[in-house]
Order: C-alpha cells, then structure tokens, then sequence
C-alpha cells in the first residue's frame, strides 16, 4: 500500500495501463504488486543497457515499461526514437511512439508515426491509431 500511496504521490496521477480487478478489497494490492513488478522489469532493461546500450531490444523492452507505468512518457518517447535510429523498419515502435504522442496532444507527430507503421505493417489495426 505505501508504494502505490507514495508513487501516485510523486506522480500525481494512477498509472495508465494497469488494469484493475473489480474487486475494490484487491485494487490496492493488484495495483501495488502491478507497478513493483513493472517497475522491477524497466530496471532490469536499464542495467542492461549499461552493458549493451545500443541493443534495440533492451531500448525497446524498457520503453514499453516505461509506457506501462505511464510515470515518464518523454523517457519513453527517448527510448522509441532510438530504437528507429537503430532499426528503421521497426514498427511496434513508431507505433507505441505515435501512441505516446497523441496522448501527450501531439496531433502532428501522432500521425506521421502512425503512417509509417501502417506502411511498414499493413497487418496493424488502424482503428487504434487514426
């Protein structure tokens, strides 16, 4: 209980992607337990990333953490672009960034990632998107 307490304290928000059970006696141990783990996880990819810092999967794995925990979307949007530097045709990260983006009322660069996801995967759902 104290970490969500103190994590939606320094955030000041709930973070986005965590699903609750329904059950109101659950949420705060659901939810505590959701962000420790996630938490733990883009940890693991940041010390990775001391060892190997420019491999995309680590950047990619730690963005999308990141994303989940919903506690820092620029670092997320950092770690996105630097996977597209790395590998051009990866679509699951134009497509998270361009996600991140219209959150954060970036219309503009929402779509432009959009598109070139869609273009490099026709199979993505377009529904999500624009």
């Amino acid at each position: 209980m104290e970490i969500i307490e103190k994590w939606i304290r320094e955030n000041n928000r709930v973070p986005k992607r965590i699903k609750h059970t329904g059950y109101p006696e659950l949420e705060d141990d659901y939810l505590n337990t959701a962000i420790e783990f996630h938490l733990i996880l883009r940890k693991q990819w940041s010390h990775r990333l001391l060892e190997e810092p420019n491999n995309p999967r680590c950047l990619f794995n730690r963005g999308l953490e990141t994303y989940i925990i919903g506690d820092n979307d620029y670092w997320a949007i950092e770690d996105f672009t630097r996977v597209i530097e790395i590998l051009p045709d990866a679509e699951n990260a134009y497509y998270l960034r361009a996600c991140i983006k219209k959150q954060m009322g970036d219309e503009i660069g929402s779509q432009q990632d959009f598109d070139t996801a869609f273009r490099l995967n026709p199979l993505i759902d377009k529904t999500i998107g624009w």
